[in-house]
């Protein structure tokens, strides 16, 4: 879907955020190798959960102030890893890759972010390809609301709130704006 714009927002201290909003090619990278999606700027897809990580930030002991960014980011090119057919395709290269001897074997059991800091390394045009991936979150302490009932154990297809649209961004160039996210004439930080 050529044009597609995403609205996206994350959580962070404002010094970063200051530094990320006056420079033009800088982001707030994290250097993540575990279950996530690999290094780069992690971003959330709508204000609850962006204020979710704020509360999770301040639980776990950041004093800092912290502000919500919001970005107008290039839909198009995304990794889309909440479509099966997508995540096959991918799988398939990483076997075909350890095939070719460019990854040892060994490496088929790491976790997603691992593998693909790798494929981002190895393959030379993956990261102008796929710029941005996506991926669901299950969050299974996500609070319950009064507008619908979901059970996160279920097998049972059901609408639920446990389930968070996580982006990442690889590089810049793909944030077509980027500004501190206020409501109604007020800034969300501390």
């Amino acid at each position: 879907m050529d044009g597609q714009v995403l609205i996206l927002y994350h959580c962070n201290e404002q010094n970063k955020c200051l530094k990320f909003l006056n420079e033009k090619d800088y982001l707030i990278s994290s250097n993540e190798d575990g279950i996530w999606l690999g290094s780069g700027m992690y971003f959330w897809d709508n204000v609850s959960n962006a204020k979710f990580w704020k509360q999770e930030k301040i639980k776990k002991g950041n004093t800092s102030n912290l502000c919500i960014l919001c970005v107008k980011v290039s839909g198009d090119n995304i990794l889309d890893l909440t479509d099966l057919d997508i995540c096959n395709k991918i799988a398939d290269i990483w076997i075909k890759l350890i095939k070719k001897g460019k990854i040892k074997s060994e490496k088929n059991n790491m976790p997603l972010g691992e593998k693909l800091n790798i494929l981002y390394k190895i393959i030379p045009d993956f990261i102008n390809i796929y710029p941005v991936i996506k991926v669901f979150g299950k969050y299974n302490k996500t609070p319950k609301n009064n507008l619908f009932c979901y059970n996160i154990n279920t097998n049972e297809a059901e609408p639920t709130l446990a389930s968070k649209c996580i982006y990442n961004i690889k590089v810049s160039k793909c944030i077509l704006e980027k500004e501190q996210f206020f409501y109604k004439g007020e800034y969300i930080n501390d």
